[in-house]
């Protein structure tokens, strides 16, 4: 891999099971591809040719069919932020993403329903706002404000973290209520990157972030009452973070360098 931004792990079912996605970016020309890769370790381009992709996420089917949802950079040339759906037949038309404001590069997920239904949330880091996009195709900003709002994950079923959206912004991981009041979890940390939630085995059910610093990339883990406890070090920097659960991949966290091109495993 060139510069790998993002990583998910396919549904149970359906066509994207069974395999690690990851988007690998070309940091020379901006380009980038969605990738598969099987536990043996074969490795296939889904699509090619996406614009600063940075933000993945898998649907199951159901609501949003079965697709891969690739979140764009703003760049040069007239590229605007944009979500791009994509299946193993190709790409399709990109979801409407209001005009305004830069439309920086920013984090995306798909929630299943609950307190936020069944939308994507895609979030802006250079206007401070979260966008909605839902499946009949209307899209709206949600909430503002934020301090350059990244990464976004919600706490999986039976997790000891209260329900509702959670966000990487500047040095601290916040809880966002219905009402977009939000909430520090982890506060006063470096420069915060791609996060995820554990799945309740060896890694337990606490959240696990990236932290940049001038000696490099490490991983935190941080509890649901703050506690924050230093699990791995010495990376480059990481660009996505992912659970896999006990079968052909985990139980295990893997951590995607950007900057090396290389996909670590950790147990």
């Amino acid at each position: 891999m060139q510069g790998p931004t993002a990583l998910a792990l396919g549904p149970a079912g359906g066509p994207f099971a069974g395999a690690l996605y990851a988007l690998d970016r070309n940091p020379a020309e901006g380009t980038g591809r969605l990738l598969a890769l099987a536990p043996g370790g074969q490795v296939a381009v889904i699509a090619e040719g996406l614009r600063n992709p940075t933000g993945l996420v898998i649907s199951p089917g159901d609501t949003w069919g079965m697709a891969a949802f690739v979140g764009e950079a703003a760049s040069g040339g007239g590229f605007a932020l944009r979500v791009l759906p994509v299946t193993l037949a190709g790409t399709g038309t990109p979801l409407p993403i209001p005009p305004g404001g830069t439309r920086a590069a920013g984090g995306l997920m798909l929630s299943l329903g609950g307190t936020w239904g069944e939308a994507l949330y895609l979030s802006d880091a250079g206007t401070g706002e979260i966008l909605r996009l839902d499946p009949a195709g209307t899209t709206s900003v949600v909430c503002t404000g934020l301090p350059g709002p990244r990464a976004l994950a919600q706490p999986p079923s039976g997790s000891p973290f209260t329900d509702g959206l959670y966000v990487v912004a500047g040095s601290s991981v916040l809880r966002l209520g219905a009402d977009c009041q939000a909430s520090a979890v982890g506060a006063n940390l470096g420069v915060l990157g791609a996060f995820a939630f554990g799945l309740g085995d060896a890694f337990g059910t606490d959240l696990y972030v990236v932290e940049g610093g001038l000696s490099g990339n490490r991983i935190l883990r941080v509890s649901p009452n703050g506690t924050v406890t230093p699990v791995a070090e010495g990376f480059g920097v990481l660009g996505g973070l992912t659970f896999a659960p006990a079968g052909a991949f985990g139980p295990a966290l893997f951590a995607a360098e950007y900057s090396s091109g290389t996909l670590y495993r950790i147990t």
